[in-house]
């Protein structure tokens, strides 16, 4: 019976893709949960756009903002979690949104929170 030249090495390759693999996962969770918490931002941010140009608007009525926010939350996939009520204050001519929840995790030990801040200026008829 013929005999192999790497009979010693018999095996290697499972051990080395047992040794590797969970360090291969490990990255890619992380790069998809990196992934997500930028999704959140984004999703947030764009939630706090939508209350300010509708908050900001001529002949707009308070609590107009938090209704779209929460309508355009409503309406795209589901990358917040928990989140609270959408704040809109008006400061003199400046209308400011802030939009806070959570991020999914994939890595199940660490989660992110979230906290998006849009600002404009109010509408108003000006006599030239």
């Amino acid at each position: 019976m013929p005999t192999r030249a790497h009979a010693p090495d018999r095996g290697g390759g499972a051990i080395e893709t047992a040794m590797v693999l969970p360090l291969l996962l490990i990255m890619v969770f992380g790069v998809v949960h990196v992934a997500m918490y930028h999704l959140a931002r984004q999703a947030a941010l764009s939630a706090a756009q939508v209350a300010v140009a509708a908050e900001r608007g001529w002949g707009a009525t308070e609590g107009t903002g938090p209704q779209r926010a929460e309508g355009y939350l409503a309406g795209i996939p589901p990358v917040l979690r928990d989140v609270e009520p959408v704040e809109v204050t008006r400061n003199g001519n400046v209308v400011e949104a802030t939009v806070t929840g959570a991020s999914i995790s994939v890595l199940p030990w660490h989660t992110h929170t979230v906290s998006q801040t849009a600002r404009g200026p109010l509408e108003r008829v000006s006599s030239s």
